[in-house]
């Protein structure tokens, strides 16, 4: 304030002093002083505001105006140029030198008292000595419980973090939904955590499955030879034994290979790319079903669209196409299995439709879980992977795939990837 209050005398004075110096004029190096140079001031700068004394480079005083004339500083040269300084009883002065043609004629000097203004800071330093006391504390305890309420958020969060362990992924922060940073961090952390636990236990009974599947294979094989074992056994007895055994190792190595394609899934999102001709990938699959549909006695019809590409993993795309015709020809007891490939809506579709038992609505959204099966005693054929791999290799070809079915009516398996 001080600063800004002085600078705005020091412009006070600077622009009088301009007024006189422009009525000013000299005659053969001596000034001349117009008529009308001592009449006081006009309404806009009052006789009492400015102190003024003009002298020539010989110390004669030519003119004085002001209660403050005497206090002025005595001039003991002309300046070399404008300069501001300080005079008792706080007067601010400010020096000029007046010049004509690069000759220095006269100083003038205009002052004016600063003691309102150092009675006005002085006025303000003492309300701030005796304010400061009493805000600092109010302010000190008004941001605390500001900090304490904007962190919070940040304690509670880490207070969360901090009881999150493996056996126990359900802790929340719970914060009421705002519109504020730290309002949509802990959104974003519940949400964090909430995909984290569903990870977890995923996990969690993806192993209790796989464990289970492996086990019964592993116990039926034990058995089997613990049976066998237990006296001598014809070679036909042994043969059968042995055709028991490799029929539940096959099983066994059909559920490894199916939890192996599953793990590099997860592993290895990206695929090989290479260009695809899905039409006669898709040709040479239902040509290779056809008899297994034929023995059942159902047909398998194809509406196959020529020049069809992808890029992607043929071998991946194979064993797609083959899963799920496999489980159509499996799940139909009659009529027909209809396998049609178009590019619609610039991206190549398939339809694999078949006219077998049907899912109910409540299983549809979890199908795709590994080892989920509709049958829930476990006692349908395969391993419930199939579909689960077959979500697998249509996201890794940036595709979707849409199961459709109704009891007793079919099911229609709808599959989008996007074309070469």
């Amino acid at each position: 304030m001080s600063v800004f209050l002085h600078a705005s005398v020091r412009d006070s004075l600077r622009i009088d002093a301009d007024r006189i110096l422009a009525s000013l004029d000299s005659d053969e190096g001596r000034l001349v002083l117009p008529k009308n140079f001592y009449e006081p001031p006009d309404s806009t700068h009052p006789p009492s505001a400015y102190t003024e004394r003009l002298v020539d480079r010989n110390g004669i005083v030519l003119f004085r105006n002001g209660q403050f004339a005497d206090y002025l500083p005595a001039v003991k040269g002309p300046p070399a140029k404008p300069a501001y300084s300080l005079a008792d009883p706080d007067l601010s002065v400010y020096s000029v030198p007046v010049t004509n043609k690069g000759t220095t004629l006269a100083t003038l000097q205009v002052a004016r008292s600063t003691e309102a203004i150092e009675h006005a800071l002085k006025q303000l330093f003492l309300i701030l000595a005796f304010s400061l006391p009493f805000f600092l504390p109010a302010s000190a305890a008004g941001g605390y419980l500001l900090v304490s309420r904007l962190l919070r958020p940040i304690d509670l969060m880490t207070r969360t973090a901090r009881r999150i362990s493996a056996e126990d992924l359900s802790a929340r922060i719970g914060l009421p939904e705002t519109d504020d940073e730290l309002g949509r961090l802990a959104s974003t952390f519940d949400e964090m955590l909430a995909r984290i636990e569903n990870s977890f236990e995923r996990h969690k009974r993806f192993t209790a499955d796989a464990s289970h599947e492996l086990r019964t294979p592993v116990s039926v094989m034990k058995a089997i030879i613990s049976v066998t074992r237990k006296r001598r056994r014809s070679p036909e007895e042994y043969e059968q034994a042995l055709e028991d055994l490799e029929a539940v190792a096959g099983q066994m190595g059909n559920l490894v290979n199916d939890l192996l394609a599953l793990s590099r899934s997860d592993l290895n999102p990206a695929v090989r790319s290479e260009r695809v001709d899905l039409g006669s990938l898709l040709s040479n699959v239902a040509e290779s079903l056809r008899s297994l549909a034929e023995a059942k006695g159902i047909s398998l019809s194809t509406d196959i669209q020529e020049g069809l590409f992808v890029e992607g993993d043929g071998d991946a795309l194979t064993h797609l196409a083959l899963n799920l015709l496999d489980n159509a020809v499996k799940y139909t007891k009659e009529g027909g299995i209809r396998l049609s490939a178009r590019s619609s809506e610039n991206k190549a579709r398939i339809e694999i439709a078949d006219s077998g038992i049907g899912i109910a609505r409540e299983h549809l959204p979890m199908i795709f879980d590994r080892f989920y099966r509709v049958d829930q005693s476990r006692s349908s054929e395969g391993t419930g992977l199939g579909l689960s791999i077959a979500q697998a290799i249509v996201r890794q070809h940036r595709g979707t795939i849409e199961v459709r079915s109704e009891v007793g009516r079919g099911t229609t398996v709808i599959i989008q990837l996007p074309p070469a």
